[in-house]
């Protein structure tokens, strides 16, 4: 369901995104891997040559969110913030509560973790979102 209603989301909001996503259907990575974490909410990791790195706490993502999010008091005094590279989202969803009048965009490089964030995260919960990804 959470699929169904991001495809929704993106035909609706961004049409050139969505065909590109579309389009993209067969470049998916098997070297990415979703894994529940000890908070019960999902973690990312990607396999590279010296293991797997995590894009994401393995244990708690959402503490790591707000911990990142910590370190950058400066954010409410800018407009609009952009973010390069989502992962799973957590910390622009923290972003998007903790600062709801300022205006962001979003932009993962990578075509299969973005796939991973519409397949497991409702992208209304990233409120006001601005969503690119590459060709």
């Amino acid at each position: 369901m959470i699929l169904v209603d991001n495809i929704v989301t993106l035909k609706k909001r961004f049409p050139e995104c969505w065909e590109i996503v579309k389009a993209a259907e067969e470049k998916q990575s098997e070297d990415l891997q979703i894994e529940a974490t000890r908070a019960g909410v999902f973690t990312l990791s990607l396999a590279t040559n010296s293991g797997r790195m995590y894009l994401h706490s393995k244990y708690d993502p959402m503490t790591e969110a707000e911990k990142v999010l910590g370190k950058f008091p400066e954010i409410q005094k800018y407009k609009h913030v952009f973010f390069y590279g989502v992962g799973l989202g957590y910390h622009v969803e923290m972003f998007s509560v903790r600062y709801p009048n300022t205006a962001f965009s979003v932009y993962e490089p990578n075509i299969s973790i973005f796939n991973v964030l519409l397949a497991n995260q409702k992208l209304q919960k990233l409120k006001r979102i601005e969503s690119k990804v590459d060709k």
